[in-house]
């Protein structure tokens, strides 16, 4: 499940091999009783399916061979498998790529000592990011649900902007409004540059400036607005959230010189039952 505050957590699942017959194929070559097999996956896989290039798991530990693996980006998230001993401590690094860009990472050290553990690894963002939450909620027809616009690790944040498309054939807006009070954390005000929903075209687009600017930036993580949807129609929707100043000059993450800084979008899925 994602962290709604600062980050997101990966789930390792760990179950111990008795022997050596039906391991599986996996590096280092290391088949001996007491390896361990780690299965990791994002509890939630929109992380991976709309946002991130590759993940790379690496495993250190004394006394064992490092692992550098990439993990399998799929629909439903991200997955890998590797062996390591019994009752040594292991430290279990994930880091997350957008391109070339490390834009994710988190790490835990744990001892494997039964079956069917768990590990959580606190994974942070390393660059500027614009995020819904939830990132994947189930809802019944006819109900309504709040999304939220939250900003990630944002360092004088002057102007913020993105465009979120879903699909009004299922998802209808019955309420966009601004949550100002991380964007006011620096005295400054809001303005709202572009604020608009279109339930025919299935967009909503979100321009906020702080003013002034350049001594009222702001930086950390907040939430910078809300979308109420209403489910009018049963169905899978995946909601996508475009930060490409290429494509509109209006997008993206601005610092207090406005200049445009490197920023990742992760979108979202509503499930409508």
């Amino acid at each position: 499940m994602l962290n709604v505050k600062k980050h997101t957590w990966v789930f390792l699942s760990i179950a111990l091999i008795a022997g050596c017959s039906q391991l599986v194929p996996t590096e280092p070559e290391n088949t001996g009783p007491g390896a361990v097999t780690a299965s990791i996956a994002f509890a939630d896989g929109k992380l991976s399916a709309l946002a991130l290039t590759k993940i790379v798991l690496t495993v250190t530990g004394s006394g064992i061979d490092p692992i550098t693996q990439n993990m399998n980006l799929t629909g439903g998230g991200a997955s890998a498998q590797v062996k390591v001993p019994k009752d040594k401590q292991v430290e279990f690094t994930a880091t997350a790529y957008k391109d070339t860009v490390q834009v994710m990472q988190g790490s835990t050290s744990y001892k494997p000592t039964s079956n069917n553990q768990q590990v959580k690894i606190d994974m942070h963002f390393l660059v500027p990011a614009l995020i819904l939450t939830p990132l994947e909620i189930t809802v019944r027809k006819n109900d309504t649900v709040t999304i939220y616009i939250n900003a990630r690790h944002v360092s004088l944040l002057s102007t913020i902007g993105t465009q979120i498309t879903f699909d009004p054939t299922r998802l209808q807006v019955t309420d966009l409004g601004r949550e100002d009070d991380f964007l006011k954390s620096e005295g400054g005000s809001v303005n709202s540059l572009v604020f608009s929903k279109d339930n025919t075209a299935g967009t909503v687009d979100v321009v906020l400036g702080i003013v002034p600017g350049s001594t009222a930036a702001v930086s950390g993580d907040g939430k910078i607005a809300r979308i109420v949807f209403q489910a009018v129609e049963a169905g899978t929707v995946n909601l996508s959230l475009l930060l490409d100043n290429a494509v509109n000059s209006n997008l993206g993450v601005f610092d207090n010189n406005a200049n445009l800084v490197y920023s990742i979008g992760l979108g979202g899925r509503i499930q409508i039952n």
